[in-house]
């Protein structure tokens, strides 16, 4: 979605609410005035700015609507009560009185608007949030304000339906809680679930992984590495600054001459010979005054206001990177922040879910002098080496109550500042009497970090699997069609940036449109019934909707991509009609039927949302609309053929045979022309058209030749018509793709390959999908530890009983390479026909094959996989053989193998991390007391 369409606000919601709109210029949301050029302020462009910031820390963007009812709510319209355009929504006076009490917090107001719409769909496919920052806090101007009609999508709840549920959400939470998410931008943690945390410590390494996953620290990851180098502290040094002040003892009489060391002819040469030559003295060493043994590592991390936004990713990062390095050198890490009056708590001891709120909070404080002085404190426990590292802005540096606190430290703690910038500068420095001192500098890339490009995440591994009505079992490895690709099986997303190709048996491939990255979808299930026959594919905002059958139930599968679930619905149609699907983006809905009949229709924002109790479920009105628009025609292309044009408003398009002359109907009923000329002759005289895509000014037209030829070609619709491309086609070619945008295009290459191309580029396509390969007939064998897997004759042998996964294989017969890996032949099962139990839904024709151990089994599928399960049914790897290649996969994302099967580098020490996950499997349960 544009940001444009996101910000603009619905003219009916906007009245509904007094009457709001943009100003001129885009830096105020105002009260429209009988006069045009007048209007009352609500909100200041800054302020939607700090509001949406806070949404977005929690992962969700709510309709633009929903944020200025919400913004009301606190108590916003209120100013301008009295005033002409008064909104019609009440304040919600508890809200609004602890706002107002808690320092009207706009951010941390965000995050609650967020999970107070958590049950309310988003919008799909929003815009990136630094995008909205640009457009907010940098004022650029707004043209959609004032010179066109909002074109955006249409919320999915009308404005009292919202205010209903936004009030509901609000009663769940009392005065105080309301205080707590308004001061603080997150909920109270209940003492008992505190208490649990701290009594069942998790190891650092875990809890600092853990955090790279929560949406406000989403980034993190990234940064670490880049500041884990640049951030060392330096050592200690080994010598004291001043002569040393101990004595000597452990004077001895007897020994060897050769005992003696270097350091002690430090004695006057002829006192040493007497003595030593009266047998007096033969050894003795220096005794050093006592060192402190305790050492540790205080972050002072500041969340004042000074630190929100991108600098606090930078400063969490290096929070991360130090904490790491510390628990290397065996430090024990204490970290304090701005908002906490406690002082330093010890790291170890937060967990998971307590540390990663003490990060992602934030504070009013204006520098973090006070938090200093606090961590410098003697803690009275004996000597301890204490390096205290400040994590701050650079202007913080400079104030009077920060220097001020820099000159306590005394003893042997050093004190070290990292500073970091919006702009991605980070310094490290030394505080040495009362000064910092700058050590090292480097740059962070924030553009990286606040967007992470899906190509950072390796090829055909998904970074996480997906939720919802999908079978149990999913596809970690990435391969090609294997059969016949029908023309009207694959689809551009909304965006254009996914084409997904359904395939044999209800294969969902789909594959980044530039070639960067792969990764195949699970397939819905519904009634225990799997979606193995798939009919249509339709691109929609943040994803597709498949549809097709499950057994004997027609169903519709919408796959969202950014919350990664699938959400299975039953079509109700009569079974064989054939119908064509459209989809609507300005009303984020899907409409099925025939010509300009309507059958079905699915509001994607709310299909498969369950209603909270108490609140009956709503008759979508975008459904209602959706399925108006399809009967007018609006959407729709129509092929002219034997001279029948069809009524407007829908485009048509006609290719006169004789004289190979285009003529193209647009929305508004006007007719253009072109004649395509090659070498001075007419190209398309002669032929037909087969199907044709006309989306924004890119018209494609798949034409058949009489000599039986089929050509694709693209062209630039605005006047006068340009060729921007023609592209054979199989002759056997009825469909293509596009994407809603007309940048990008797909199409069948041979019998089971797709070509996808930018509109206009020159050279070869972007991206041209691979043909699948696989081995359908393993024969699989599981032992106590180990399995084998016979693939034609390349034998394979797994085994996890030696910590690592080991993968063996040889050219021969399994037998064979067992008799080499171990002295006598150890018992095992071969997986015979039939699948596991619970492996798949009914009908899912997948696994051929299963074998069962005391406390594994097998499941082996048709596509040349092996999955290993434990006796719940839940997987502990795959694999993936082909010939003499073996690859595995763990669900935590670990996998090993050739990277021609992977699609991008396997993990680091991953035998290791699979080992251990079929080791955990098979371990016998413990019954619970």
């Amino acid at each position: 979605m544009r940001v444009d369409d996101y910000l603009a606000i619905p003219e009916d919601y906007g009245r509904w609410l007094g009457g709001l709109r943009w100003g001129e210029g885009g830096e105020v949301v105002e009260y429209a005035a009988d006069d045009p050029e007048i209007g009352l302020t609500f909100a200041l462009n800054a302020e939607v700015a700090l509001f949406l910031e806070g949404v977005a820390a929690r992962g969700g963007f709510p309709h633009f609507a929903f944020v200025l009812h919400f913004l009301h709510l606190l108590g916003f319209g209120s100013r301008h009560a009295a005033g002409p355009g008064t909104a019609r929504v009440a304040a919600h006076e508890e809200l609004a009185r602890a706002f107002r009490e808690t320092g009207r917090s706009l951010r941390n107001a965000g995050a609650l608007c967020a999970v107070a719409c958590r049950d309310i769909p988003a919008v799909a496919d929003p815009p990136r949030w630094d995008r909205l920052q640009v457009r907010l806090k940098e004022r650029a101007p707004m043209g959609f304000a004032i010179l066109r009609r909002y074109s955006g999508e249409e919320p999915p709840l009308g404005p009292e339906a919202f205010d209903a549920r936004a009030r509901a959400a609000l009663r769940e939470w009392s005065a105080d809680e309301l205080r707590h998410w308004l001061r603080h931008g997150t909920g109270p943690i209940p003492r008992v679930g505190d208490a649990i945390a701290r009594a069942l410590p998790v190891p650092l390494a875990e809890a600092i992984a853990a955090l790279e996953d929560r949406p406000r620290l989403k980034g993190v990851g990234g940064l670490v590495a880049h500041l884990d180098g640049a951030l060392a502290l330096p050592p200690r040094s080994l010598t004291g600054a001043e002569l040393p002040l101990g004595g000597y003892n452990d004077v001895a009489n007897r020994g060897l001459p050769e005992h003696i060391l270097p350091g002690q002819l430090a004695l006057d040469p002829d006192e040493f010979l007497r003595r030593f030559a009266a047998r007096e003295l033969l050894y003795y060493h220096r005794e050093e005054p006592h060192a402190p043994s305790a050492r540790e590592l205080v972050l002072v991390l500041d969340q004042g206001v000074r630190t929100w936004g991108d600098v606090r990713l930078v400063l969490a990062a290096a929070a991360v990177a130090l904490a790491r390095q510390g628990e290397r050198r065996g430090l024990a890490i204490r970290l304090a922040t701005t908002g906490d009056d406690a002082g330093p708590t010890a790291i170890e001891g937060l967990g998971v879910e307590a540390l990663g709120e003490v990060l992602e909070s934030s504070d009013l404080s204006p520098n973090p002098g006070s938090a200093l002085a606090r961590a410098l404190h003697p803690t009275g426990e004996g000597p301890v080496a204490r390096d205290v590292v400040l994590l701050t802005h650079p202007r913080s540096l400079t104030e009077a109550d920060v220097l001020a606190a820099s000159r306590a430290a005394v003893g042997d703690s050093r004190l070290f500042a990292v500073a970091a910038d919006a702009e991605g500068e980070v310094g490290l420095s030394e505080f040495r009497g009362g000064a910092p001192v700058a050590i090292a500098r480097c740059r962070v890339n924030l553009e990286d970090a606040r967007s992470p490009r899906p190509e950072a995440v390796p090829a055909a591994a998904s970074p996480s699997r997906w939720r919802g009505d999908v079978e149990p079992i999913g596809f970690p490895f990435s391969f090609g069609a294997m059969a016949r690709v029908s023309d009207s099986h694959f689809a551009f997303d909304d965006a254009g940036d996914w084409l997904l190709l359904a395939s044999q048996h209800g294969l969902l491939h789909a594959w980044r449109a530039d070639g960067s990255a792969s990764e195949m979808l699970p397939r819905a299930r519904a009634e225990g019934q799997v979606l193995d026959k798939v009919h249509a594919v339709v691109g929609v905002a943040g994803g597709f909707l498949v549809v097709g059958t499950a057994g004997h139930l027609s169903v519709a599968a919408h796959y969202d991509w950014r919350s990664r679930t699938c959400t299975a619905t039953q079509v109700d149609v009569t079974p064989g009609l054939e119908l064509g699907w459209h989809y609507f983006r300005q009303l984020h809905s899907v409409v099925g039927g025939i010509g300009r009949q309507p059958f079905v229709a699915f509001d994607l924002g709310k299909l498969g949302r369950r209603e909270p109790e108490g609140h009956e479920a709503p008759s979508s009105p975008r459904e209602s609309q959706a399925m108006d628009l399809f009967r007018q025609g609006t959407a729709e292309l129509v092929v002219v053929r034997n001279g029948r044009i069809p009524p407007p408003p829908s485009r048509a398009i006609e290719l006169h045979h004789d004289t190979g002359e285009v003529a193209a109907r647009d929305d508004r009923g006007s007719w253009h022309f072109h004649v395509q000329l090659s070498e001075g002759r007419r190209e398309l005289a002669g032929g037909a058209i087969v199907q044709a895509r006309w989306n924004e000014q890119t018209l494609a037209l798949l034409v058949g030749a009489p000599d039986g030829r089929r050509t694709l070609y693209v062209f630039s619709a605005t006047r006068p018509w340009r060729l921007l491309g023609e592209f054979p086609c199989p002759r056997d070619v009825r469909d293509f793709a596009m994407s809603r945008d007309g940048r990008r295009i797909a199409w069948r290459q041979g019998e089971r390959q797709i070509a996808c191309r930018v509109v206009g580029d020159v050279g070869p396509p972007s991206l041209v999908t691979p043909r699948g390969r696989s081995h359908p007939d393993l024969k699989v064998e599981l032992g106590p530890q180990f399995l084998t897997v016979q693939a034609g004759r390349h034998a394979h042998l797994v085994r996890w009983d030696r910590g690592p996964l080991q993968l063996t294989r040889t050219v021969g017969d399994v037998d064979t390479l067992l008799a080499r890996a171990f002295v006598h032949a150890p018992p095992r099962a071969a997986a015979t026909g039939g699948p596991a139990r619970d492996a798949e839904p009914a009908g899912g024709r997948r696994f051929v094959a299963s074998a069962d151990t005391p406390n594994l089994k097998v499941a082996v599928d048709r596509f040349g996989q092996v999955a290993i399960l434990d006796r719940s049914g839940e997987p502990a790897c795959m694999l993936l053989v082909f010939r003499d290649l073996i690859a595995a996969w763990s669900p935590d994302g670990t996998r090993i193998g050739p990277i021609p099967m992977l699609g991008g580098p396997p993990t680091p020490g991953g035998e290791e991390r699979i080992g251990a996950a079929i080791r955990a499997a098979a371990a016998p349960r413990r019954a619970p007391r």
